[in-house]
């Protein structure tokens, strides 16, 4: 599902009011997002950092519902930083926000709003 400009937005002010307060990130510490923040030299810690930067040209999809049947709304954005393209899959549930994905994109990635920002 592909979400409007102003959807996305409204998600982005929620994420970032939500990191705003301490210890509300819960980042899936799974192989690749660990072997990712390794090999780009960050801390777990800082992950909240990057996620409060992500802008509406690096909208990717969402909000998708889980594949589990928990009652979570994952979007997900793809940002370059440090000169790769992160896949990022995140959710707000229960005033945290859950970061399933924080790892180098595997595969091209589509970017609804990329164009309409160039222009």
């Amino acid at each position: 599902m592909v979400s409007d400009r102003d959807q996305v937005k409204d998600f982005q002010l929620e994420l970032k009011m939500t990191l705003s307060q301490d210890h509300r990130l819960v980042l899936d510490e799974r192989n690749k997002n660990l072997r990712s923040l390794a090999m780009l030299g960050m801390l777990p810690s800082e992950v909240p950092a990057v996620l409060r930067q992500l802008k509406v040209s690096d909208y990717c999809e969402g909000p998708l519902d889980d594949d589990t049947g928990r009652p979570l709304k994952w979007w997900v954005f793809a940002p370059e930083y440090c000169g790769v393209v992160l896949y990022i899959k995140v959710a707000l549930c229960s005033g945290r926000c859950i970061c399933k994905s924080f790892h180098k994109a595997q595969y091209e990635v589509t970017y609804p709003f990329k164009k309409e920002v160039e222009a």
